[in-house]
This record gives structure tokens, sequence and C-alpha cells, in this order.
């Protein structure tokens, strides 16, 4: 099983539209990708909820046709994104996601 984790630090600016992923995230290279970004769209502790479709276009975009969103969380400015190869989906089992709220004064 192969896996892609990585994330991305978007200081607080939006998604952009002529950066091109492919670099960071080969397309059927791996199995598994995770990615998450931080501060995307909006500095900690906004809503990136405007924002949140467009950059998930986006990575199915690139990440390609052969693959399913597994599963996603957010959280404020923070986001993560599970997909994997269609051929694996029902190999998948139990998935859930969950949060622990750790800022100051829990933010």
């Amino acid at each position: 099983l192969k896996v892609c984790v990585g994330t991305w630090n978007m200081g607080g600016k939006p998604c952009p539209d002529d950066v091109n992923l492919n670099g960071w995230l080969q397309r059927d290279a791996f199995d598994v990708y995770a990615v998450g970004v931080q501060e995307c769209e909006a500095g900690a502790g906004v809503s990136m909820a405007y924002e949140r479709p467009k950059w998930e276009k986006r990575l199915s975009d690139c990440i390609g046709p052969r693959y399913v969103m597994l599963a996603k969380h957010c959280l404020g400015t923070t986001h993560v994104a599970c997909f994997v190869r269609k051929e694996l989906e029902g190999e998948c089992h139990d998935v859930h996601t969950a949060q622990v709220i750790t800022g100051v004064g829990k933010v």
C-alpha cells in the first residue's frame, strides 16, 4: 500500500488558481492520498467555508478520476481530505473523523 501524506500552510490566502499541484501530488503514484491545508482563505480561527469546495475540487482533479474521497474533516481553516483508489474503497471500513480543539482558549 503506497500512501502520500502532505500538508500546506497557505498563510491566510485562498487556493491559488495558477498553482500546479501535480508536482506535489503525482497522479496515480499512490493508493491513498491524505492532504491537509492550514490557514486556507483566512488566518487561524476563521472559517474557510467558501474555499473548501474549491479546494476539494482542485485536489480531486489533480489526483484523478480513479480515486474517491473517503473522508474529509474541517476545523476552522484547517482541512484534511483523504482519497483512496476506487478499487480499494470496498476494503475501507469504519472510517471516522474527530477533532480536539487545543488552541488558546480552546479556539
